[in-house]
């Protein structure tokens, strides 16, 4: 659906009196080259040019394209508010619905010229046409400055937001959701607050039913109350439907979507699948199939559970890590690390003693990975955190901690990264075993820091 821009200048025509008084107007089209792009339900704001009496210039009303362009012969209604006699001359004109007016304040031009996305509208640099097509960049500001100031009624709501129509428009918003999603902070706020998500699994794309069930919808305007005023989630969701969409009771995927969402979900939130993938997505979330297809590259690792089987939350992830639906690349980092700690040190090996020249301990990979799903990548006695400072090339990486020195170990034990390791900056680690007749509890690491 096209925006416009038909402007009316009330030196030659009395623009107030014709939209105010008439619910059908006609507008004509003197750029011919923008004649073929006119389409019936496209949206129309008029603007009232300054006319001699300067800062009275903007946009006045709103309305929608009823017709498509057609030859006119200006004899009727409009002829009435001309100031100036045009002939028999015939033109290109289309009949719009006016939808809301406001000729004493409406949107003025300098508000524009003061808007940091809209300064550079058209109209404003070329100001003498009658018709502007509107750019895709300046489209949602335009329409979300008049619907938050104007109620829309509720025969209308559809002139502002058609309902989607196809798959296709469904996966442009999702993408849409997720990239205003990293940007928007009034966005991120939201998530706890939508209950119906909508998955889709080959894309990887997940949105909440509102957002993705009218078209062309931006998050800036989705987070102007007033601006999506009279939208409802339900007939969003009769739409999904009517494409496909089902809601789905596995457990799994719901935890997946928890964790995609870094816990921030409501307690009783769904979540729907096209029924064409459900068969796809009940092979990907089974745990047995998790359990057999480990080293699988299509395999869905999910968030570990804690004693009341609830989905941890990431907070210290990247955002980076926070997205990411699989933590083997986190897993590749960490035997990368140990590697490199292998060499500067000599090998560390945890749990079993190895007999080498001297007694090591074999150090294990695995949970060292269970300790960073689970406390993160934070120092947890100063806080420090290596990508915040090297970037890049500090991504995902921490020493880990053994509350139990390895040294002491005499056989073999089952190590709980919950409650046995802990994350700590190299500093930290050093200090605490620094005297190794006196190794520090976190604790008492921190009592030092804080003097």
């Amino acid at each position: 659906m096209n925006t416009w821009i038909f402007q009316g200048n009330p030196k030659r025509f009395n623009v107030d009196d014709y939209v105010l008084g008439n619910e059908i107007i006609w507008w004509s089209i003197r750029q011919e080259s923008l004649v073929k792009h006119v389409q019936i339900n496209d949206e129309v704001f008029i603007w009232r040019s300054d006319g001699g009496s300067k800062g009275t210039g903007g946009i006045i009303a709103r309305a929608v394209v009823i017709t498509l362009p057609e030859i006119y012969k200006n004899d009727g209604e409009p002829a009435a508010h001309l100031y100036e006699e045009l002939g028999d001359k015939l033109k290109q004109a289309v009949k719009l619905k006016v939808l809301e007016v406001d000729v004493k304040k409406g949107i003025n031009r300098m508000e524009l010229i003061n808007h940091t996305k809209l300064n550079d509208l058209k109209i404003l640099r070329l100001k003498q046409n009658t018709n502007y097509l509107v750019e895709e960049k300046h489209k949602s500001y335009l329409k979300q400055m008049w619907y938050d100031r104007y109620p829309v009624n509720n025969d209308d709501i559809s002139t502002r937001f058609p309902v989607i129509e196809s798959l296709e428009q469904v996966k442009e918003n999702m993408k849409q959701f997720e990239k205003d999603l990293t940007e928007m902070e009034e966005l991120e706020k939201e998530l706890k607050s939508f209950q119906q998500w909508y998955y889709l699994h080959n894309e990887g794309l997940l949105a909440p039913s509102k957002f993705i069930g009218y078209q062309e919808m931006k998050g800036h305007i989705y987070v102007d109350k007033y601006a999506i005023s009279g939208l409802d989630g339900r007939v969003t969701e009769k739409e999904l439907r009517k494409l496909g969409f089902v809601t789905t009771n596995n457990e799994l995927l719901k935890q997946f979507v928890h964790q995609k969402l870094n816990g921030r979900t409501r307690k009783d939130f769904a979540v729907n699948i096209l029924e064409s993938e459900r068969e796809q997505i009940e092979l990907s979330f089974s745990q047995s199939f998790i359990d057999n297809e480990g080293n699988n590259e299509d395999t869905y690792v999910l968030p570990p559970l804690d004693s009341s089987n609830r989905v941890r939350e990431y907070n210290h992830y990247s955002n980076e890590m926070k997205d990411s639906e699989n933590l083997r690349e986190l897993y590749e980092k960490v035997k990368s690390d140990i590697e490199s700690q292998e060499v500067e040190e000599g090998a560390r090996l945890e749990g079993t003693k190895v007999s080498y020249h001297m007694n090591k301990y074999e150090r294990n990979s695995e949970n060292r990975v269970k300790a960073i799903e689970i406390h993160g990548l934070n120092c947890c006695a100063c806080g420090f955190n290596f990508e915040e400072v090297y970037g890049e090339r500090g991504e995902g990486f921490i020493e880990i901690h053994h509350i139990k020195p390895l040294s002491m170990l005499e056989e073999a034990v089952l190590i709980d990264p919950e409650r046995d390791l802990v994350p700590l900056c190299a500093n930290c680690h050093r200090m605490v075993h620094r005297k190794k007749d006196e190794v520090l509890t976190i604790e008492e690491l921190k009592v030092l820091l804080n003097k």
